[in-house]
């Protein structure tokens, strides 16, 4: 009985993949976004609002042999709503990303990695039963760790995103992960 437990663990342990695997990967995640948003129409009566909301990502990336990868994605970012003297705000943004990444395999099944790239996005709020948009593009950058057994990963990463409005917005997200 020890000894297939030996053998059994041993195999566990050869059969790690990381996130650092090289290949195509697909993956998907859940998290955590914080705004900072700062009204910009309403003059000093509204200070900067902080507020969270629940967003996801879908991304797919490509891995090298050496510690680059590739990456690019969709994510949302959820939609915040306050109310700051009786006055309703809401605001949405979504967008489409490419990083570049480096990665470093440590133990042979956890990954650590940094990325950076840049965010095309979209904001749409709504101050006050009137409705603004506005879209551009910004640096995004990243850390994170993940652990891999064969093709399916997961990992728990933090970006930051230079946008214009919201002034500041981040995101913490678990995600799942398949290699190809």
């Amino acid at each position: 009985m020890r000894n297939l437990m030996i053998v059994v663990i041993a195999l566990v342990i050869c059969s790690f993949g990381t996130l650092s695997a090289q290949g195509f990967y697909l993956g998907a995640g859940i998290g955590n976004t914080f705004y900072g948003f700062e009204p910009k129409d309403l003059g000093d009566e509204i200070g900067k609002l902080d507020e969270n909301a629940t967003g996801y990502k879908f991304f797919a990336g490509f891995s090298t042999p050496t510690i680059f990868a590739i990456e690019g994605g969709y994510r949302n970012f959820g939609t915040i709503e306050a109310t700051e003297l009786d006055i309703k705000i809401e605001s949405k943004t979504t967008g489409w990303d490419v990083y570049g990444m480096a990665h470093f395999e440590v133990l042979m099944i956890l990954d650590l990695f940094a990325k950076a790239g840049i965010l095309f996005w979209k904001t749409e709020s709504t101050i006050i039963e009137a409705t603004f948009g506005d879209s551009g593009s910004g640096f995004a950058w990243g850390l994170g760790a993940g652990v891999g057994l064969g093709p399916i990963g997961v990992r728990l990463e933090w970006e930051n995103f230079n946008i214009e409005d919201p002034v500041t917005i981040s995101m913490l997200t678990l995600s799942a992960t398949y290699g190809f």
